[in-house]
């Protein structure tokens, strides 16, 4: 089956390093996008010194192109402001005021480029939607959330089984979760309890409740506990480590990894899957300004070219 590059033909300026900027590009790269992304001399500081070694590394940047300029150098700035118009996207996730102070702020961008759009996103706008059930809470209570707030209200647990392992089971408030539970842990005397009759008794009893659940986990291993589980229609999850994760089946049935490197990494695919097919992400990332000739010489003459690589302002890889 094919795979869809909906972006192919779209061109990405990353100015990105760590995490969240790299792992951005790294997954407009795997849609199709070209991505260059630009690198200090030194290479962008998640190499952690060992290049393309760096398992974080290739991880956030795999499938682009890299380029190295001194982004304090006139003459590197100049260079960029050069390249912009080559470009369809930029990418940044420095810290404010970075970008204005290095003379590549929106207002020169879109001078250089004729307008655009820019879309701006933070660490605390993505921890507000990862915890907007929480705080929905919050507003319902007028308590601050903890650890195990959530829990009576979602009505769920994380137990223990009897061969060391675990699994979580999620009932919410629908009654007929409740009635496969209590089925599965073969305890129908728990449906005449008053503390658990309705789910809102469930709710206020809960720390009542976990411990029974406890109990009853505890006399079986997980396979059996998900076999039990669900042919009683409960939902359930196996808790599982790192190092089970790529190997359990739902895993590799939505082809979430490819497969593993000679190093032992498996570089995530994308979270979406087009027409039943998930696309592949390269499995490799470049050296630091491996690509930097190549860009260099798009808008500069050679010999300029060969004088910035003399000063240090473009850094040429040196590892193939």
């Amino acid at each position: 089956m094919q795979t869809a590059t909906p972006l192919k033909g779209i061109r990405v300026l990353e100015l990105g390093a760590y995490i969240s900027g790299p792992y951005a590009g790294a997954l407009l790269a795997s849609l199709g996008a070209d991505v260059v992304k630009v690198e200090a001399p030194s290479g962008d500081a998640f190499r952690r010194g060992v290049g393309t070694q760096s398992h974080y590394f290739v991880q956030a940047n795999s499938g682009k192109q890299s380029i190295s300029v001194d982004l304090k150098s006139p003459d590197g700035i100049a260079m960029i402001k050069a390249l912009l118009p080559q470009f369809d996207v930029l990418i940044e996730n420095s810290r404010p005021g970075v970008m204005d102070r290095l003379g590549l702020g929106a207002d020169v961008v879109r001078a250089r480029t004729g307008g655009g759009t820019v879309v701006k996103t933070s660490l605390l706008d993505a921890m507000s939607a990862l915890t907007v059930d929480a705080m929905t809470q919050t507003f319902e209570t007028g308590q601050s959330p903890h650890r195990e707030s959530r829990h009576p209200t979602a009505q769920s647990f994380a137990l223990t089984t009897r061969d060391g392992a675990a699994i979580a089971v999620h009932m919410s408030g629908l009654e007929k979760f409740w009635q496969g539970f209590v089925r599965a842990i073969d305890r129908p005397d728990l449906l005449e309890d008053p503390r658990f009759t309705t789910y809102p008794d469930r709710k206020r009893h809960y720390y009542d409740l976990r411990p029974i659940a406890e109990a009853e986990f505890a006399k079986r291993d997980q396979a059996e506990w998900r076999d039990r589980l669900r042919d009683a229609d409960v939902p359930y999850a196996p808790v599982v480590t790192g190092l089970e994760l790529t190997e359990h089946p739902q895993v590799q049935w939505l082809d979430l990894y490819e497969d593993a490197r000679e190093d032992g990494l498996r570089v995530m695919r994308g979270p979406w899957r087009f027409d039943g097919a998930r696309n592949p992400k390269a499995t490799t990332a470049p050296a630091i300004g491996e690509h930097t000739r190549d860009y260099a010489l798009r808008v500069l003459p050679e010999a300029e070219v060969d004088r910035l690589i003399a000063a240090g302002v473009l850094v040429q890889a040196q590892e193939a």
